[in-house]
């Protein structure tokens, strides 16, 4: 997981802040350089304060061979209790089988003193004993001690010192426009002969487009007098997008300069950087004088220098960059990036018109599946609807997010949205991602009446598999409407929940009925499964009153499907006086004219038997509608549609 990126300062600088966990933590830094060059560096920090809860025991078994001539086998085990919730024991050993076959015992401990004051302690064995004290106090200041104290006879640890001691200080400084990061260390090694001290200051700041380093030692021993010397490196973007580094180091014990350097750097068309740079060393005096160019291509990365030392002379020349490919899906691709030893995949995405969640011969790709993830690079090819993604860290856990939108058609859908995979490295690892053809069902459920029907809203809809599992409980719609959208191939039986039916006195002459659904590229759309009751008795009453007594049906409000369409353009005046020629599916209704009217023409888009129309009623309300039907089962269609896409709140008026 990428935790954050930062440019070093003028003197090569940089700090972070990583949320470490108690124990043991792997970290990659990866380096940029001004050249292209490019240089990664593991690291792992071990955080002692490892506490566990009162009572739990912890073991930790390690073992391995050296990576040396030798090939020595080497182990460790570690036995850790919690005492209690500030303070935890621990005990092990470690084994060494080579010529003189060392195995140490050792204890440890690890304390917390105050809320944020930590001390640990480690002791091996006749080899070595460490400390260490840490406090975090107000304002992120920092103070660390280090104390390690080493057996004058142990031969394990390659050595001469005896004692090692260090103090260090380290807090910001933030403000308005300026931020400084300083360090105030003093560290002490004590060995047979001499004993070595040396202090530290460091000012490392950013103001505006000036960042700066100034760092100053002294270092002093029984053996030798004090030594003190500065470093200052200054970083400034001149206009053009030219980048001035000036550096130089003093001596306050010679009171001369030792070392000074000036670089001018220039961005190059976006493609490169040219830079040069003059250095002077006053104690060789001697100077070296640097030109140098890169270029960046997209397959890749020319880099050439000539440096004058002296009177000599010296040119190179750099060609660098890598290609990939993947014989299975033909891709090849060339980079400037270094991509041995990187991982990569490729991702094929196919409709699974069966469901089986494997790529048949009669199953093809498709196009359309975009993706996020963190880390690599994205290359999506439209033509053959494959996606790669390289330049990934190999043995990683990476997390793919899918997103599926952007497929051409809506019954396509994902069976998941996440995936986990490991990467290899040198290997383009191939996924086939099976996408669903799901198809719709919908009908009505109506009451019949001596004078006609009419649909009853709030009835519960129950659709089983083949096996008989509840795939979806629906409730139907004011109208006695119902759809859904998201069955697989299968027989599939449309149910009326008898429970309910008797709660309301109400009888079917059908309770369900059985559908099949084809394994197409498309989807289907079923539509006329409906369901007629009947009261028990002859009543006057209406729909609306039976439903009163039925749960609420769950609406949602109708919503833009779609970003870019056509732009909608009404063929007539909006003002225009209602006629009654018909039956008209109304979609929106304002007081004043839609403004955004890119919507209508999103909605005719998806709905070609439709055409929506601006009409001006004599209450004053703009009204969007569809053109005028016959008779009440064209503008039905029209509803069914509509709801298709999201708009669940259209219905019939009588123009």
């Amino acid at each position: 997981m990428l935790i954050d990126y930062k440019k070093s300062d003028a003197s090569g600088f940089f700090t972070f802040d990583v949320p470490l966990i108690y124990g043991n933590t792997d970290i990659k830094l990866q380096f940029y350089g001004p050249w292209g060059e490019e240089r990664s560096m593991e690291k792992s920090i071990d955080v002692p304060f490892m506490f566990l809860p009162k009572g739990l025991l912890e073991y930790k078994i390690v073992g391995g061979i050296t990576e040396d001539s030798l090939k020595n086998i080497y182990s460790k085990a570690e036995l850790e209790y919690g005492l209690n919730r500030s303070v935890t024991l621990g005990l092990g050993a470690e084994f060494i089988r080579d010529s003189s076959n060392y195995f140490v015992p050792f204890v440890s401990t690890s304390a917390k003193l105050l809320p944020s004051m930590f001390l640990t302690a480690n002791y091996a064995f006749k080899t070595r004993l460490i400390t260490a004290l840490n406090y975090r106090f107000a304002k992120n200041y920092f103070i660390e001690a280090l104390f390690s104290l080493y057996d004058k006879n142990q031969t394990i640890i390659s050595t001469n010192n005896i004692q090692e001691r260090r103090l260090s200080l380290s807090f910001p400084i933030t403000g308005k426009s300026l931020m400084l990061f300083t360090r105030i260390g003093f560290g002490q090694t004590i060995n047979p002969s001499t004993s070595n001290n040396i202090a530290e200051v460091m000012i490392s700041g950013v103001y505006k487009s000036v960042n700066a380093n100034l760092t100053t030692q002294a270092f002093f021993s029984r053996a030798s007098d004090l030594s003190v010397s500065s470093n200052l490196s200054i970083g400034l973007r001149l206009p053009l997008g030219i980048m001035f580094r000036p550096s130089a180091q003093y001596s306050f014990t010679n009171k001369t300069f030792l070392n000074a350097k000036t670089s001018l750097e220039m961005n190059v068309m976006g493609r490169g950087f040219l830079n040069l740079s003059y250095e002077r060393n006053f104690i060789t005096n001697s100077s070296t004088i640097d030109l140098g160019l890169r270029i960046d291509l997209s397959f890749a990365r020319l880099f050439a220098s000539a440096r004058k030392i002296g009177k000599s002379y010296m040119v190179t020349e750099n060609l660098s960059g890598s290609f990939i490919a993947d014989p299975s899906t033909k891709y090849f691709k060339a980079t400037n990036r270094n991509s041995v030893g990187r991982a990569a995949l490729v991702l094929e995405p196919f409709l699974d018109i069966n469901s089986n969640g494997k790529k048949d011969s009669n199953e093809r790709r498709i196009g359309g599946l975009r993706i996020n993830v963190n880390g690599g690079k994205v290359d999506i090819d439209d033509k053959d609807t494959l996606v790669y993604v390289t330049e990934l860290e190999p043995y990683n856990d990476l997390l793919l997010n899918l997103d599926a939108t952007s497929f051409d058609n809506l019954s396509w859908q994902l069976p998941f949205k996440t995936i986990s995979v490991t990467t290899e490295p040198n290997k383009v690892k191939r996924l086939e991602l099976p996408v669903s053809v799901i198809s719709e069902v919908s009908g009505f459920v109506n009451i019949k009446y001596k004078s006609g029907d009419e649909g009853l809203g709030r009835v519960t809809i129950i659709i089983r598999d083949g096996r008989g599992k509840i795939i979806k409980n629906l409730l139907t719609e004011p109208d006695g409407y119902y759809n859904f959208l998201g069955l697989k191939p299968g027989d599939y039986s449309i149910e009326l929940d008898p429970q309910q039916l008797a709660t309301i006195k109400m009888s079917s002459d059908g309770m369900s009925q059985i559908i099949n659904v084809s394994p197409t590229e498309d989807g289907e759309m079923i539509e006329g499964i409906n369901f007629y009751l009947v009261k028990e008795f002859d009543s006057t009453a209406k729909s609306k009153e039976i439903s009163e007594s039925l749960p609420l049906p769950v609406i949602q409000p109708a919503s833009e499907y779609y970003a870019s369409d056509p732009v909608y353009k009404p063929e007539k005046s909006v003002t225009k006086q209602p006629q009654i020629v018909g039956f008209r599916v109304q979609i929106y209704a304002f007081n004043v004219p839609m403004r955004d009217k890119e919507v209508l023409a999103k909605i005719m888009r998806f709905v070609p038997d439709l055409k929506i129309e601006e009409i001006k009623y004599p209450d004053g309300v703009y009204r969007y509608v569809s053109q005028s039907f016959a008779n009440r089962a064209e503008a039905q269609k029209i509803i069914n549609s509509l709801r298709r896409i999201g708009y669940t709140d259209t219905f019939i008026r009588e123009d």
